[in-house]
């Protein structure tokens, strides 16, 4: 897990009240994996979580072409081999690669079509993709809108953290580190308005 997906994690554990399941890998996906599987107890609602932040709305493959989160989805949500990706192909589902990733779901009890598909990114406005091609792209793979979300890691993710720690000594890094900078900030405010004479 890199940073960014350590903190979508603790944000769905301690903000969600979920139960998670990070660096799924996807048997014979030729090292595949998915970000998170997330379920709710308390609504019942299963996740399946990638995320692609950076802050510059860019996400660039080794050849350091710009590749837009369309075409990433095909890899993230679909299985689908880097060398295929598109963003009109839908994959069959009898794709070998997309049926790795149904049986993924299933070995978690998972059910693929009332999962919900979440993608993280830092702000959507950074992207050339709206909301709404977002949604047609899931429909015409089968997922209902209902069953898709799009989180701000810059104006949810971070916020909601921010506000669900205090000062603790927690023993989840993220928030442990997250709880230093409330901390800061307190301390920076009395500091502020007590000036030293």
């Amino acid at each position: 897990m890199n940073t960014a997906e350590r903190i979508v994690e603790s944000y769905f554990r301690y903000c969600r009240h979920c139960l998670t399941i990070p660096d799924v890998k996807i048997p014979g996906g030729n090292n595949r994996q998915m970000d998170l599987l997330a379920w709710s107890p308390k609504t019942k609602t299963a996740y399946h979580v990638e995320s692609t932040v950076v802050p510059s709305g860019r996400h660039f493959n080794k050849s350091k072409s710009w590749k837009s989160p369309l075409a990433i989805f095909q890899n993230k949500f679909y299985g689908q081999r880097k060398e295929h990706q598109t963003e009109t192909s839908v994959p069959a589902q009898d794709d070998p690669d997309f049926q790795k990733v149904l049986k993924t779901y299933a070995k978690y009890s998972f059910d693929a079509s009332n999962l919900k598909r979440v993608w993280v990114c830092w702000h959507l406005s950074d992207y050339e993709v709206t909301h709404d091609e977002i949604i047609t792209y899931f429909e015409a793979r089968e997922v209902r809108k209902e069953l898709v979300e799009i989180i701000s890691f810059r104006d949810e993710i971070i916020p909601a953290l921010e506000k669900a720690v205090g000062t603790s000594n927690y023993e989840d890094d993220v928030l442990r580190t997250f709880s230093f900078f409330a901390e800061r900030g307190k301390q920076a405010l009395t500091a502020s308005s007590h000036p030293r004479a």
